[in-house]
């Protein structure tokens, strides 16, 4: 059985005092007491994490959640992705996430210098309710408001989760089938990271007798460590900022489209961690309310 983590205390605002172990490791679901079971790499089915190569490399700047904060609505600071220069630096600005509204549903992400956004992101409160994304396809001289709004060309696909003991997505869109999941500690290891979120391609082969099988190419991974993280958040923080690396290899005409999707994809799983650190706090907070009670 593994060793339960010790309850945080709390001060006299009601906030918690003791600082968690490193998010990726604090509530990643281990894969023994997953009713999903991840993909081995290293089997002959499933390519090894060393066969993955990046064909390019992005720095993703955010904030996130600290764990030492109140569990309101998330400011309005935009996402912002830059490019990585030849000496592994970041460089000129390339998309920006923009949510218009500190309670808004929704975001968008746009291009640098450009009015059109390349997609956006629906979430919708409750359960059964998984976030949409659409990837805009618009010509050059539609109007910012005609590319914000959804139109039947506009691909728009759920981000589901694959079950309550863990936090892997699975996504069927127009370019294929894919999953974001947390890597697991070796490979965690073998890319030096705090916390990595790995993005896999799932494609079903047929077997004899009517079976089938999946199987799993990683397509781009996402790395948190001292190096990589945004600067000022830590360990801890949920949501924050890192560097991804993607394999966009996938066809030439399929190459923009993909990038889109991955980075809108990453961005949606960084929402998904500020999310559950805010229902973890509120949920802190409850019971130490009605623990202080008469």
């Amino acid at each position: 059985m593994a060793a339960r983590t010790p309850s945080p205390t709390f001060d006299a605002s009601g906030g918690p005092t003791t600082q968690p172990p490193p998010y990726s490791s604090a509530i990643n679901a281990s894969p023994s007491s997953s009713a999903y079971s991840l993909p081995e790499y290293g089997s002959t089915s499933n390519p090894t994490a060393s066969s993955f190569s990046h064909t390019l490399s992005y720095q993703i700047e955010s904030k996130g959640s600290q764990w030492l904060s109140l569990p309101t609505a998330p400011k309005l600071d935009p996402i912002t992705v830059y490019a990585i220069g030849p000496a592994g630096t970041k460089t000129q600005k390339v998309y920006e996430s923009i949510r218009p509204e500190r309670r808004s549903g929704s975001c968008s992400l746009y291009a640098a210098g450009s009015d059109h956004p390349v997609s956006s992101t629906t979430y919708r409160f409750g359960p059964g309710r998984p976030p949409v994304i659409r990837l805009h396809r618009q010509s050059p001289e539609s109007s910012a408001a005609e590319s914000a709004a959804p139109k039947p060309e506009d691909e728009g696909f759920e981000v589901t989760g694959r079950g309550a003991t863990t936090r892997s997505v699975r996504m069927r869109t127009p370019l294929g089938t894919y999953q974001w999941r947390y890597g697991r500690r070796s490979e965690r290891k073998a890319c030096d990271a705090d916390s990595l979120l790995i993005l896999d391609k799932v494609t079903t082969v047929a077997l004899a007798g009517g079976k089938t099988k999946e199987e799993y190419t990683r397509i781009a991974h996402f790395i948190r460590n001292d190096e990589f993280r945004t600067q000022g958040t830590g360990r801890a923080d949920a949501g924050n900022g890192g560097r991804l690396m993607m394999d966009l290899r996938d066809g030439e005409k399929q190459s923009n489209e993909l990038e889109v999707f991955v980075v809108t994809g990453l961005i949606c799983m960084l929402k998904r961690e500020v999310d559950r650190r805010r229902g973890q706090k509120m949920l802190m907070i409850a019971a130490a309310v009605s623990g202080a009670g008469p």
